[in-house]
């Protein structure tokens, strides 16, 4: 019979490296988005799919929540 116990989910050295990519390449293409006349058109949810795809749905949480933060800082939505 298989151990049905869940494993424990631990970031290793290789996946933080990876977030804090992706945290800053999302962040910057938050904040460089192409601003046109109706519409504002920004690329960083393509990073968000990324990471949620190829790491898993929580470095996806914490590249979108942080690279979004991150990109309204540069920007400054006010």
């Amino acid at each position: 019979m298989q151990n049905l116990s869940r494993k424990k989910v631990i970031l290793g050295t290789k996946s933080i490296a990876y977030i804090g990519v992706l945290i800053a390449l999302s962040s910057v293409t938050n904040a460089y988005s192409i601003e046109t006349g109706i519409m504002s058109i920004s690329f960083n949810y393509l990073v968000f799919f990324v990471a949620g795809y190829f790491m898993g749905p929580v470095a996806g949480i914490l590249v979108g929540g942080l690279g979004d933060l991150f990109g309204c800082l540069i920007k400054g939505y006010a």
